[in-house]
């Protein structure tokens, strides 16, 4: 599998699906026992290709859109192991020296896949803000130690298990101190709980995963210059942790975009989440290359996780 769109679109699940520490579990869940340390998403994998992203945003706090842009920054790292397992990593998220009112929100996710079974580490910080002005009084006032909401899971013969932690930190991390807490992450989900419940049936074994399956369909269809209702894709199921949800493709239009003062063919996706457990649903819109080093890489992500709030990613230069 070469490396492919996967990831931008995931927001780093810090916008997209929340990482809950408790919640409805499924009928069939179960007690399991802890995860072993070997199942650690994200490190076992050899990165072959990383590609950083600049961050936009539009607030609205009554009728109108109020935007700034260089807000934050992304990074996605496509990854591989020699026994032909693959993973992907997304971190994305505002960076408080450049963010209005010195927002400092963002989320890490990592995931590993080896045929059905899968890993996944994710991490998000601790807010999550209903209505622009309760962000605007939670931005006011500066933490002065981390909160996360932390997932370690596993998905192996047919079944999930998943370990999840409420973090603290001494001090206020931000996205560029991603390491430092995942090594506090790690410890603290290795101590949790441990809970399961089994699959549905042909379920993707994380987000990344699913997205990277019907990105790759998009792109080799428009290569091939299929009908574009040949495009869309049956809806593919899966699993983020202890929650279960459906992603299908909605749109594909092949079209030209700028990139580095030249036009490119590029490949616009529309998608949507649905949560199974409610029926409660996310929209998305990827941009990818479809042709030479940009083949199957997002050029522009963006997405609306609050009716408030619009965010945009922008592919770098190299």
């Amino acid at each position: 599998m070469r490396p492919t769109a996967l990831a931008g679109c995931v927001m780093a699940m810090a916008f997209v699906i929340p990482i809950q520490g408790h919640g409805p579990v499924d009928p069939a869940a179960f007690s399991a026992p802890a995860l072993s340390s070997d199942t650690t998403a994200g490190l076992t994998m050899r990165p072959v290709m990383t590609r950083k992203y600049t961050m936009s945003g539009k607030v609205r706090p009554l009728l109108f859109w109020i935007g700034k842009d260089d807000i934050g920054i992304a990074r996605i790292v496509w990854r591989r192991s020699e026994s032909g397992a693959f993973g992907y990593e997304l971190l994305v998220g505002t960076d408080p020296a450049k963010a209005p009112r010195s927002l400092n929100r963002w989320g890490y996710i990592a995931e590993d896949v080896d045929g059905a079974d899968g890993s996944l580490l994710a991490l998000m910080t601790g807010a999550d803000e209903g209505s622009y002005n309760e962000a605007a009084s939670n931005a006011a006032h500066v933490p002065g130690k981390g909160d996360f909401r932390a997932i370690h899971a596993k998905v192996l013969r047919g079944a999930a298990t998943w370990q999840t932690a409420r973090v603290s930190t001494p001090s206020a991390l931000t996205v560029h101190d991603v390491d430092a807490a995942l090594d506090r992450v790690l410890r603290e989900t290795s101590a949790a709980t441990s809970r399961g419940m089994s699959l549905p049936s042909g379920a993707r074994p994380g987000f990344l995963t699913a997205v990277a399956e019907l990105l790759d369909s998009a792109v080799r269809g428009v290569n091939q210059k299929l009908d574009r209702r040949a495009l869309l894709r049956p809806r593919v199921q899966y699993v983020f942790g202890q929650g279960a949800y459906e992603l299908q493709l909605r749109d594909v239009e092949p079209l030209y975009a700028d990139y580095e003062g030249r036009s490119v063919p590029v490949v616009r996706t529309a998608f949507e989440i649905r949560t199974l457990a409610n029926d409660a649903r996310t929209r998305f819109e990827v941009t990818s290359g479809t042709e030479g080093d940009l083949a199957g890489v997002p050029v522009d992500i963006s997405w609306q996780p609050r009716w408030w709030l619009r965010v945009a990613l922008r592919l770098d230069a190299k």
